[in-house]
């Protein structure tokens, strides 16, 4: 019985743990949707923003640091502070935009896949 209690502890506690394998920058790539109305869409070398007031910007994508469920996207032009760090949740449906402490000092910003 603890032998049974044992593994079916170890099975739940491993099926819900994000690894480094778990996440690739392929896992944020599509559409996401913020509360404020924008929406931001990920491609292999871009993020595209549409803003609820019509307008748009686009940022190229030099290249993806990954670590556990953290990307950290460098924009071109490289240079330093030039990047933004995005926490991906467990089931890869909210991707979090972590405040910014150099660059653009963004806040933090919740997205949801739409």
């Amino acid at each position: 019985m603890r032998k049974f209690l044992l593994a079916s502890l170890m099975i739940v506690a491993g099926s819900n743990a994000v690894t480094a394998a778990d996440v690739a920058f392929k896992d944020i790539v599509g559409r996401w949707c913020s509360d404020s109305g924008n929406v931001v869409t990920f491609s292999k070398g871009q993020l595209l923003v549409h803003f609820k007031d019509g307008q748009s910007r686009v940022l190229k994508i030099a290249n993806v640091e990954v670590n556990d469920n953290r990307l950290n996207i460098h924009w071109v032009p490289v240079k330093a502070l030039n990047n933004t760090v995005y926490d991906l949740s467990g089931d890869k449906r909210t991707l979090v935009q972590l405040p910014n402490t150099g660059g653009d000092m963004g806040p933090r910003r919740e997205l949801h896949r739409c």
